[in-house]
C-alpha cells in the first residue's frame, strides 16, 4: 500500500449490506478477492453496514475473523426488526451511518471499496475521505440503481450521482458492458474484474459419487432473473422418463412474493411437492457440497441482463466440476461454449430438458464437460489470475 502521514490499521476496508461471512452470491464476491489480498499479507476488513430480514440471516456474529478478513457488523446485531416500530428502524439506519465514521476512525484504513447500492453511505465516505485521506472505490456488478427508480425524473439527482461516480477514485466492474457505460458518463478510473471464485471453498472436498439430484442454488432473489419456473418445467419433463431424480432448489425462500406463489402453484399442480425440494436458507459452507454431489447444475436467465452484470453464481457452478446448464444471455457466451458447459437458448424449456437427458444418458462426456468447466473458472474466474493488476489499481 502507499505511504500514508497517518499509520493505517487496516489496509482495505469493505463497505456492504450483504450478510458476512456467510451469505449467498455477493458475499463470495467479496471473499473471493479479499483472501487472496489478506494472503499477500494486506489487512483486510468488512462493515456490514445493515442487519438482515429473519428470512435471510445466515450470519449471527456481529464481529470476527473469517479467513483471515475481520469483519464487524456497525449496529451490533444481524437481524432487522421487520415488525418492529418505525421509529426503532429509523435509530437503526442512522446509528448505523454514524458508527461508520466513529469505526473509521479507529480502524484508519488506506482504502475502502463499497459493495453496495445505498448511495447516501458512498456520499458520506466521499464526504469524510477529505478528514481521513483513504482512497475510494465503488464496486458496481450493474448499471446505476438511479437509473431505475422514480427519482430518476429529476435530472438533479442523476447528476448528483454520476459526479459522485467521477469523483471517488476509481470504479471496480465486473463486465466490460458496465465499464463501456460507466466511461461514457465521465468515470476515468475503471478496472474490470469479472465474477470471481473462492476455489478454496471446493478444494477441501473429496471426490464423491453423484447422486440423482439436479440443483439450482440462488434462493428467491434469483428466480425470476434465472428462469427457475423454467427450470422447473423443463425438469418436470424430465421426470416422464427419469422419474428417480429430483430437483433441489437451495437458498432462502420469501413465500410472500409473486413469483414463489406461482412457482408453488405449479409445483402442486403438477404433484412435484416429493420431488422438486426447496431445502431453504443454507450455510456458504455448505453449498460447494450440494454442488459436487448433484448430478447437474441449471440455471436458465429468460433474457439478457438489463443490469449489465453477469451471473456471480455462474463461476461457483462451474468450479464445482459438475456440469452446468445455461442459457446464452448476454456476456455467457463469450466464455462458455459445448465443449465446458450445457447451452440452450433463452426461454427453451425443452432445450433444458434435452441438457438434462444429455447429461444422465452420457456420463463420460458429462464428466469431461464439467472438468473443462472447472478449468475456465480456474482461469476466467479467479482473482489470482487478477491480482497484480487489482493491487495496482487500487493503489494508484
Amino acid at each position: 500500500m502507499n505511504s500514508q502521514k497517518r499509520k493505517k490499521k487496516y489496509d482495505i476496508i469493505v463497505v456492504t449490506r450483504e450478510s458476512f461471512p456467510i451469505g449467498m452470491a455477493g458475499t463470495n464476491r467479496i471473499i473471493s478477492y479479499l483472501k487472496p489480498l489478506y494472503e499477500k499479507n494486506l489487512s483486510v476488513k468488512v462493515y456490514i453496514t445493515k442487519p438482515h430480514k429473519e428470512i435471510n440471516i445466515l450470519s449471527k456474529e456481529t464481529k470476527g475473523i473469517f479467513e483471515g478478513i475481520h469483519f464487524e457488523y456497525t449496529n451490533n446485531t444481524t437481524v432487522w426488526p421487520s415488525k418492529g416500530k418505525k421509529l426503532k428502524k429509523l435509530q437503526i439506519v442512522v446509528s448505523s451511518y454514524f458508527n461508520i465514521i466513529k469505526k473509521l476512525y479507529a480502524d484508519k484504513p488506506a482504502i475502502i471499496i463499497t459493495y453496495t447500492n445505498d448511495f447516501f453511505s458512498i456520499s458520506l465516505l466521499l464526504l469524510f475521505r477529505i478528514f481521513l485521506k483513504y482512497r475510494l472505490i465503488i464496486e458496481e456488478t450493474e448499471y446505476p440503481k438511479i437509473l431505475t427508480k422514480s427519482v430518476t425524473k429529476s435530472k438533479t439527482i442523476q447528476k448528483i450521482h454520476f459526479y459522485i461516480y467521477r469523483k471517488v477514485n476509481g470504479l471496480l466492474v465486473i463486465t466490460k458492458e458496465l465499464e463501456t457505460y460507466y466511461r461514457s458518463i465521465g468515470v476515468k478510473n475503471i478496472f474490470v474484474l469479472p465474477m470471481t471464485v473462492d476455489f478454496s471453498r471446493f478444494q477441501s472436498l473429496e471426490i464423491v459419487n453423484k447422486e440423482n439430484f439436479f440443483t439450482y442454488v440462488g434462493g428467491t432473489g434469483g428466480f425470476i432473473r434465472d428462469g427457475v419456473l423454467d427450470i422447473i418445467k423443463a425438469f418436470n419433463k424430465f421426470i416422464e422418463t427419469n422419474p428417480n431424480y429430483k430437483l433441489l432448489i437451495v437458498g432462502p425462500i420469501d413465500e410472500n412474493i409473486d413469483i414463489t406463489k406461482e412457482i408453488y402453484q405449479f409445483v402442486q399442480q403438477n404433484s412435484l411437492s416429493q420431488i422438486v425440494i426447496f431445502t431453504g436458507p443454507k450455510k456458504s459452507i455448505e453449498i460447494p457440497a450440494f454442488l459436487i454431489k448433484a448430478r447437474g447444475i441449471v440455471m436458465a436467465p429468460p433474457k439478457n441482463f438489463d443490469s449489465g452484470g453477469f451471473p456471480t453464481k455462474l463461476g461457483e457452478f462451474l468450479a464445482s466440476g459438475t456440469p452446468t446448464i445455461c442459457t446464452k444471455v448476454s456476456d455467457i457466451s463469450e466464455y462458455l461454449n459445448a465443449s465446458n458447459s450445457f447451452l440452450v437458448n433463452a426461454g427453451d424449456v425443452e432445450g433444458i430438458c434435452n441438457a438434462m437427458n444429455d447429461i444422465v444418458s452420457d456420463p463420460e462426456k458429462s464428466q469431461r464437460v464439467g472438468m473443462e468447466g472447472k478449468v475456465l473458472a480456474s482461469i476466467i474466474f479467479n482473482a489470482k489470475t487478477y491480482l497484480p493488476d487489482f493491487i495496482k489499481f487500487i493503489n494508484e
